[in-house]
């Protein structure tokens, strides 16, 4: 008796959303895809497209724009598709440099584009390449599919990554020289509340790990413009949470268990302030 393997669901990003929106890819499905083709490169096979399997389990194909052998490994690029969603990564070229190295677990680095994490409260430690946690599953993943283990030093570029990061949050959450290399399910839902969510969680916990003598939660500019011009809350500390209340006091209450854990549960959180135009409020 032979037991059938169902084969994994491929993901079609070219079926509409549910808003009839287009979907696209973030940029850790990119930097997975042109790791997977630089790895294929370094075992004598040329790609022009690449199957990742996303964090759900899905298959997605991506183009694959450049691969190439290196004196040290390989080299891939992919141009990071963002659908419909108003995203500044969108059209990014995102490169990979690959090199075999001794140790068996894949040591992640920040190319040229791709910024460094400075200040606490991302969750990736302080000095790190801004690659987060999902893409690094990815990678990680990627490879064990291609070679059978990890044992690679992988590098994340961005083409004029550090002038797209000025479009985006990454100055003021302390992340330097370059884009983040974001993503949890690999794709990217056009105008998602979920992904809106997400960033106001990753907000809320940077704000908190600053240890600001205030926090201000806000719905939009004018009470953000508020915090700063007149009560005088670095920006840092102010959070834009939309409509989001809930979401952003839920994120609050879990951003201080963890500083808790770290500075003891005698130190005071700061004061909440919630700032907005009267009606909005």
């Amino acid at each position: 008796m032979s037991l059938s393997v169902t084969p994994p669901a491929r993901l079609d990003l070219s079926v509409p959303a549910g808003n009839g929106l287009r979907r696209g890819f973030t940029t850790g499905s990119a930097a997975t895809a042109a790791l997977k083709a630089a790895l294929l490169c370094l075992r004598g096979r040329t790609a022009r497209v690449v199957d990742i399997t996303l964090p759900g389990g899905e298959l997605l194909a991506v183009e694959v724009r450049a691969a190439r052998l290196t004196d040290a490994g390989a080299y891939a690029e992919v141009v990071k598709d963002g659908g419909d969603d108003p995203d500044a990564t969108h059209g990014a070229v995102i490169w990979v440099r690959v090199t075999p190295q001794d140790s068996p677990v894949m040591s992640f680095h920040a190319g040229e584009g791709v910024g460094t994490v400075t200040a606490p409260g991302i969750r990736v430690p302080v000095g790190e390449a801004a690659i987060n946690p999902g893409p690094r599953g990815m990678l990680r993943a990627a490879a064990h599919e291609v070679a059978g283990h990890e044992a690679f030093a992988v590098t994340v570029g961005c083409v004029n990554g550090e002038q797209i990061a000025r479009r985006t949050f990454n100055p003021r959450l302390g992340i330097v020289g370059g884009i983040s290399i974001l993503g949890t399910t690999g794709v990217v839902e056009p105008m998602s509340l979920e992904a809106y969510m997400a960033s106001v969680e990753v907000y809320v916990r940077v704000a908190v790990h600053a240890r600001p003598a205030a926090l201000v939660f806000t719905p939009g500019k004018l009470g953000r413009d508020f915090a700063r011009d007149t009560l005088g809350v670095p920006p840092l500390a102010v959070v834009q949470m939309g409509n989001f209340v809930g979401a952003a006091l839920d994120a609050l209450q879990e951003a201080l268990k963890e500083q808790a854990r770290v500075d003891g549960p005698q130190v005071a959180a700061p004061p909440l302030l919630v700032a907005g135009h009267p009606g909005k409020l």
